[in-house]
């Protein structure tokens, strides 16, 4: 259980975000859990979601929202919905130990503070934290197992 113990060595309760920053972008450099398992190992990305998940607590739950921000709701969506391109620029982001995050921008999207802003609807937004850049991209539905 080589995951269980980076886990353990790295996400403690109580870090700053500067050293939670750290700790996912250790993980997410580590590649043992990939960028790419959601398609090519899904039982190694869903083991690695109940490990963590069993240990939220002990580990801290903002840990929790972190992975899973970065591995379903950011990692999750490129490989969705993303541009062969987009997709593509995952492997490079997990080289370097970017972590990505997630908006949402559609009207009643369960996101309050941006319910009334001028956005077309269906529109997803991708923000790479370390990059100057957002990625836009219109929603057009693809199944996941597509890819596979």
């Amino acid at each position: 259980m080589r995951f269980k113990q980076l886990l353990f060595d790295n996400l403690k309760k109580d870090l700053s975000y500067d050293q939670a920053s750290a700790a996912m972008r250790k993980i997410v450099r580590s590649k043992m859990l990939t960028h790419f398992d959601l398609h090519d190992n899904p039982e190694r990305f869903f083991l690695a979601h109940r490990l963590l998940a069993e240990h939220a607590v002990a580990l801290g739950p903002g840990n929790w929202i972190r992975f899973t921000v970065h591995y379903n709701l950011c990692v999750g969506s490129v490989l969705a919905v993303g541009s062969q391109e987009q997709v593509q620029s995952l492997q490079g982001m997990q080289d370097k130990g970017q972590l990505g995050c997630f908006g949402l921008t559609e009207r009643f999207a369960g996101v309050n503070s941006v319910q009334n802003l001028p956005l077309p609807p269906s529109l997803l937004v991708i923000v790479f934290c370390n990059l100057p850049r957002f990625l836009f991209s219109p929603c057009i539905p693809r199944r996941l197992h597509s890819r596979l």
